[in-house]
């Protein structure tokens, strides 16, 4: 119950943001917005503003959607979206009357709010708690642990992992590993002899990094004034989605297994997870998870807002409307993508509480 309980938390903080992204801009640009829901289905509770915006929490807290007046739909037209000719108020106040530049910005308005989101949260953990310098040199090894049994032991250096030198960027390395069922590591022992070590798949792992998990490695603290946090924050948020976006690429390419996605179920357990870690942890699990959200919009695929850019950028360069018959093509094959990949996660979901 109390996954679930933060996975609505969480989900809603994220959500909301990125929809809030949406409807700024398209109230900047003059666009009646006659719904703005967190979550699917019927309204749990629901108020109209003194725009005309039915604000709103519905049953189903997995998304949400801002509505706008004379929004392209390809299947059906709500009473609102067929405008008369010369009716020059409700063009004015119309999505689809807008310049293209106009709704290319709405459309990314909303993964632009969840990378700002992210880099403000950054920024504040990391001005509040400065920066943690992670040394390649081993502090501890939990008993009885996987590590353990290798051999690793307190005081010994790791010098590589997959080939990779474990320098400043050990913590992107181990990242890196995340998803991985083997990988390599080279070891300094303590004594100045190399080791290299092979790390294969354990049938009680939920993940490769679980490996890392039993492995405390020396830390410095530096504290960081406000100017320096920002740079700090911009760039951790850009450092994260360089690994998503490689993750994602990997996940194609088929490095990475795509079953070990993870859906509603996942993202509870980490939430909660996250939570009993304290404020700072649950503010950094939602920042991640903000910039998942919005890279992920980013890709793309129709209707998500990345594949709406992506046809406002065919519109531009051929200078004409893409016929709606197309473009009702392209949406029916976008759903089911978005349908066959959250399938995969809901799948893997499935797998991770039964098996």
């Amino acid at each position: 119950m109390q996954n679930f309980l933060w996975f609505i938390i969480v989900i809603s903080v994220v959500v909301f943001v990125h929809e809030m992204g949406h409807f700024l801009f398209a109230r900047y640009f003059g666009v009646k917005v006659e719904k703005f829901s967190i979550g699917f289905g019927p309204a749990l509770v629901k108020f109209l503003d003194n725009k005309g915006t039915e604000w709103r929490i519905s049953a189903i807290p997995l998304g949400g959607y801002v509505q706008m007046y004379g929004e392209e739909n390809f299947n059906k037209k709500s009473s609102h979206q067929v405008i008369e000719e010369g009716d020059a108020i409700q063009s004015n106040i119309s999505f689809s009357k807008k310049p293209l530049y106009q709704k290319s910005l709405i459309a990314a308005a909303g993964p632009i709010a969840n990378y700002v989101l992210s880099a403000l949260l950054f920024i504040f953990i990391i001005y509040k708690s400065g920066l943690t310098s992670i040394s390649t040199r081993i502090d501890s090894v939990t008993d009885n642990s996987i590590a353990f049994h290798l051999g690793i032991e307190k005081d010994d250096a790791i010098i590589s992992i997959n080939q990779r030198v474990a320098d400043k960027s050990l913590e992107d390395i181990i990242l890196q590993t995340h998803h991985k069922e083997n990988f390599s590591i080279a070891l300094q022992k303590k004594s100045g002899k190399i080791q290299n070590i092979e790390v294969e798949f354990q049938e009680n792992w939920e993940y490769s990094s679980d490996f890392f998990h039993d492995i405390k490695f020396q830390k410095t603290h530096i504290p960081l004034n406000f100017i320096q946090s920002c740079a700090a924050g911009i760039q951790k948020s850009a450092q994260i989605s360089f690994l998503m976006i490689k993750g994602i690429y990997e996940m194609i390419t088929g490095n990475i297994d795509i079953k070990s996605m993870g859906g509603p179920v996942a993202i509870a357990q980490y939430s909660k997870k996250a939570a009993d870690g304290g404020y700072i942890s649950l503010l950094w699990f939602i920042a991640i998870f903000s910039l998942n959200l919005g890279l992920l919009n980013l890709i793309p695929i129709p209707v998500l807002d990345g594949g709406q850019l992506f046809l406002y950028g065919i519109e531009a360069i051929i200078r004409r409307p893409i016929p709606e018959k197309i473009k009702a093509f392209i949406m029916s094959v976008g759903m089911l993508i978005v349908f066959f990949i959250m399938s995969i996660a809901i799948y893997s979901d499935f797998q991770r509480i039964f098996f």
